[in-house]
């Protein structure tokens, strides 16, 4: 039998009982809790794996946005966020086409140029087709919730 502190006496021992706990003791449950981490982390990528395989029909050709398909009183809710990124360069191209005041801001200070995507949806057509060639649109992570009915 060991006197090792575990992920379980910790989370469950009030922290002045454990203060006097030697510092080799410390680093090993930080090396079990990173193992955890990383385990947790790889079980996470599988099941979101499992999850697109095994609803395939269903998801169809959802791509980005939120998905609910319902299983047996279960909502499994499919989220796969879009992330836009703008091209700087692209933007400050942009920015000099059509500053008509002289020097621009930005020979001054560094600026990171976004455009905020409410902003850009809600634009005209003629300014979504100037930005267009300065934005990208990526899939974020995926993530899985499943939602029990009638649970709180």
């Amino acid at each position: 039998m060991t006197n090792r502190l575990t992920i379980d006496t910790i989370s469950t021992t009030p922290i002045g009982q454990l203060i006097h706990t030697p510092v080799d003791q410390l680093a090993m449950l930080a090396d079990d809790i990173a193992e955890l981490e990383e385990k947790a982390k790889t079980a996470k990528r599988h099941l979101n794996m499992l999850v697109r395989a095994k609803f395939a029909d269903e998801l169809g050709t959802h791509v980005l946005g939120t998905k609910r398909i319902p299983v047996d009183g279960i909502d499994v809710v499919v989220n796969l966020p879009k992330n836009v990124a703008w091209d700087q360069d692209a933007l400050r191209a942009i920015e000099e086409r059509t500053d008509q005041w002289g020097k621009p801001l930005w020979a001054y200070m560094e600026i990171k140029r976004s455009v905020a995507e409410k902003v850009y949806e809600t634009a005209d057509e003629s300014a979504k087709g100037l930005l267009q060639s300065a934005r990208t649109v990526k899939a974020g992570a995926q993530s899985v919730k499943f939602e029990r009915k009638g649970a709180n």
